[in-house]
Order: C-alpha cells, then structure tokens, then sequence
C-alpha cells in the first residue's frame, strides 16, 4: 500500500515536472487564485518565470503584486478588481522587477470561475514572458525612427535646397526685371529726341514741299507721318510700363467712384464720337495708388471703346463687389475688393486670355484696331504691383468682362 502511495507520488511529481518543462520552453505559467483568501491554490512554473526559487514563493497575492513594476501596478490591480466585478476575462501587458534588477515583460491572461452558486470563487491565470517579443518591438521602433529621421533630414535638405534655388530664381529675376525696366526706361527714353525731329520735319515738309509732291510722294510723307505718331505713342506705353514699379505713388485711400468720374471726364469726347454709354454702379474705397487706378480704369475703358462692334454702339458698365478669400472659415471680415469692367464689345476666344496680358501680343492687326500692344500689359502691371490679379471672361461677339481683385488693404 505504501509502495502503491509512494509510486503515485512520484508520477505527480513527474508529470509536474514534465509540465513545468513544457511551460518553461514555452516561457509560462499557470496559477489558480483563491479570490476570498487572495492565496495561490496552484501554480506551475510561476517561480521560473519571476525569476525566483521554489522555497521564495509564498502563494500569496502581494508577492506577485510587489514583484510588477510600480509604473504598472495600479494598471494590474484595475483589470483584476474589474475582471472579478464583471466576471470577464482581461489580458494585459506588464513588467516585472527581478532580483538582480532587470526588467521582464509578461503577457498576463486571466478568467474569473464562478461555483455552482454563479458566484466568483477563483481566477485561472497565465503568465507569459514576452521580453524578446518587447526587445524586437523597441528594435522595430528604434530603426523606423532612425529611418524618419534620416528621412526628415534628406526632405530638410531638399527644401532647404529648393527654398535656395528659389530664393536665386527670385533674385535674377527681380535683377533682371530692373534691367528690363531700366533698358525700356533708357531706350524709350532715347528715342523721344530723333523721333521728335522726324516728326518736325515731317510736318515742315508737309507746309513747305507739299506742292511740289506729287500723289505718291504725299501718301509716302503721311505714311511717315502715321507711323511716327504709332511709334510716340508706343514710347510713352514703354515709360509707363518701366515706371510702374519704380516711380509708382504711395498708397492712399482711393475712392473708386472719383477716379472713374475723372476718367470719364477725360474721355468725354471719345465715349461721344463712339455713341457710347457708360454705367457706373457702387465702388469702394480701397487702399492704393491714386494715379495707377486711374490708369487701370481708363486703359479698360479706352480698350472697351477700341473693340466695339462696327453698328453697335458700346454699352460699358462698371461696378464693383466686396471678397473674402481668407481660408478660414471664422473671418467674417472681407478682405479684397473686385472691380468689374463689362462690355458688350467684339470679344475674343478665351484661349487667348493669358495672351492678352502679355506686351505687345495684339488680336487684331494694326489695319483693323489701332493700338500698341501695351495697355492690358500695362493693367496686369500695376494690379500686381498692388498684390492683386486681373482675368477677363469672353466670347467671340459677344462682350468681354474684365475683372480686377485687390486687396482692400495693399502693402505698398
């Protein structure tokens, strides 16, 4: 009988043994939690896995509780406490402080048996060490950090890269732009002299030799006569394009609705030999260079009054609206101002709307519309001198509409 005890004891104890080395490979443990007596009823492999030997355990709940990592430990007690609260399941990650000091992760699952009653009497749980997993995690991380960071220093290097060869870009062109302005300002310049005397002994020759010419030779002396006048004319549309910048006024406050009774006051006789009529609606007020308004609005009026239709007299209207085109959604204030110029004009193909702005791109030939080249140039120059922009919508025969959008406070 003895025997028979002694033989079953040591086959438990074997397959105890067998047990903790599968659990051992398998980094785990296996633990029953008595919840009325907070005592350990069994375990298997626990003492491995907190790195103790098997005399240093106690079974109790404070041992396991005083081994986890005091940053983890209120985490611990609140999914024990709440798994036994709800009767559920719970798993979570956690560290353990060893003897020697070093750190282990375990994963720790557990479920709460209730008795017959339905009454929560014990918790079956498992631990299992998952440091090498954590281990390649934080390597994991560590690289993909790495990696970004390499990666924000190659994208800081390309932007600052870009941002040097635009800060070039913008250099040469601004220095080039000067260069242009000053060529024009120069060249125009030195051309008013020998055209003036053209001109002068044009019209000597036209007083004092005009008898003695005959038909052909007075058509050649007109002729003359006609392209210097062209030519005065694209001289002066050179100074005030090159001068836009550089000898532009100071911004003021502009009131819109003066400058264009100004400007129609000027071009009185024109709008009449034409038939023309003219609407002026509302315009504000806004910050910006009196005499370069001015300009602006007669060169779209002039240009409105140039392209009419042969047997239809020009109808101009004139008007503005107030913009708001700050991106957030709580500005309840406005920010630009758009100047409408609409005319019931010849038109002309959108396709050629980017054309039109550019200096000397004419539509139409010298023999149908007079003109330089300059004026729209001339409109898109001083717009962006006041940080602003001009379009046109149009249609063959059917009008053109210019629009103007400022801002209402321009930094001169």
């Amino acid at each position: 009988m003895v025997k028979e005890e002694l033989e079953k004891t040591e086959q438990a104890q074997l397959e105890k043994a067998e047990i903790n080395t599968i659990l051992d490979a398998a980094c785990m443990s296996m633990w029953v939690m008595d919840i009325q007596s907070c005592q350990i009823s069994k375990s298997l492999n626990l003492e491995a896995i907190f790195g103790l030997f098997p005399d240093d355990i106690n079974n109790r709940y404070e041992q396991i509780l005083n081994s986890i990592h005091a940053e983890d430990r209120d985490f611990f007690i609140q999914a024990y406490q709440q798994a036994i609260q709800t009767q559920s399941k719970f798993e979570i990650e956690l560290r353990i402080l060893l003897n020697d000091g070093s750190v282990r992760w375990l994963m720790c699952k557990g479920k709460v048996v209730n008795n017959l009653s339905g009454i929560a009497t014990h918790i079956l749980g498992i631990f299992m060490d998952i440091t090498q997993k954590k281990k390649l995690e934080n390597q994991t991380l560590e690289t993909a950090i790495q990696k970004s960071e390499k990666h924000f220093q190659i994208l800081a290097l390309a932007q600052k890269l870009i941002l040097e060869q635009e800060n070039k870009q913008q250099q040469e062109l601004s220095l080039a732009n000067k260069e242009l302005q000053q060529f024009a300002f120069i060249a125009s310049h030195d051309l008013k002299e020998p055209l003036r005397k053209i001109k002068t002994f044009g019209e000597r020759l036209q007083v004092i030799c005009r008898e003695s010419l005959n038909e052909q030779g007075l058509d050649y002396l007109q002729r003359i006569q006609n392209a210097t006048q062209r030519m005065q004319i694209l001289i002066e549309g050179l100074l005030t394009l090159s001068q836009i910048t550089t000898r532009g006024q100071k911004f003021l406050p502009v009131n819109l609705s003066e400058i264009v009774q100004e400007v129609l006051s000027d071009l009185e006789i024109s709008i009449q030999q034409a038939g023309g009529i003219v609407e002026v609606g509302e315009l504000a007020i806004i910050q910006a260079d009196p005499l370069q308004m001015r300009q602006l609005i007669q060169n779209l009026i002039v240009n409105a009054i140039k392209f009419r239709h042969q047997y239809q007299p020009p109808l101009i209207k004139i008007y503005g609206r107030f913009l708001n085109q700050n991106i957030s959604d709580n500005y309840f204030g406005y920010t630009h101002y758009q100047i409408i110029v609409e005319d019931n004009g010849i038109g002309f193909s959108e396709e050629y709307l980017e054309r039109i702005f550019k200096i000397f791109q004419r539509l139409h030939s010298h023999s149908e519309y007079e003109g330089t080249g300059i004026g729209l140039a001339i409109c898109q120059k001083i717009v962006e001198r006041h940080q602003g922009y001009i379009t046109a919508s149009s249609r063959p025969n059917q009008g053109s509409k210019f629009m103007i959008t400022l801002p209402i406070i321009s930094q001169n």
